[in-house]
């Protein structure tokens, strides 16, 4: 839309001509502002694209990172079982016991337990199972001794409880049986 100037004397009306260039201006500086205000928000859309894909990055690196971790501790799992049921075996077979066939491994020489130690650490660890076994054994017959006599203890209280419970009901008995006689000979005067 361009404007329309009144013509005067030496050319266009100079007060309308300085108004339209003072809009214009106006107009111009609007224009800048907003471009500058559209190009700030296209780079921070644009950082937030990026940040976006760091972001990803990141997570993809620590699932990785999780995943592995996850399988390390599985196979140390493992092996702490496997070496655990090996000695187990070895410890269940120098303390006389039996080993449970399903679940041990097998083994027919001792010399497969090699992962778990030398035959001499096997045979002070049996050794050691073995005098656990009997210190084991030691305890539970004086825990059993003393829970037959805390047993035995209990009872003589429950009797004697007993007793003093049906010698008080038969004093209440005989009060009562007296009071009634009592009763019965004022009703007869």
């Amino acid at each position: 839309m361009l404007p329309e100037f009144n013509l005067e004397w030496r050319g266009y009306n100079k007060q309308q001509v300085d108004e339209y260039i003072d809009y214009l201006r106006d107009e111009y500086e609007r224009v800048v502002l907003e471009a500058e205000r559209l190009y700030a928000r296209v780079e921070e859309l644009e950082d937030r694209e990026e940040s976006k894909e760091d972001i990803a990055a990141a997570l993809i690196a620590a699932q990785a990172a999780a995943r592995e971790i996850k399988r390390e501790a599985r196979e140390k799992a493992d092996e702490l079982i496997s070496d655990a049921e090996i000695l187990a075996h070895w410890m269940l077979k120098g303390a006389g016991g039996q080993p449970d066939e399903e679940t041990s491994p097998d083994f027919d020489e001792p010399t497969e337990a090699a992962e778990v130690g030398d035959r001499e650490e096997i045979e002070i660890e049996d050794r050691e199972v073995a005098e656990d076994r009997e210190a084991g054994v030691e305890r539970e017959r004086e825990v059993e001794d003393r829970a037959e006599a805390e047993r035995e203890v209990g009872e003589v209280e429950i009797e004697r409880e007993v007793g003093a419970k049906a010698e008080a009901e038969r004093e209440e008995a005989e009060e009562a049986e007296a009071g009634k006689t009592g009763e019965e000979g004022e009703a007869q005067w």
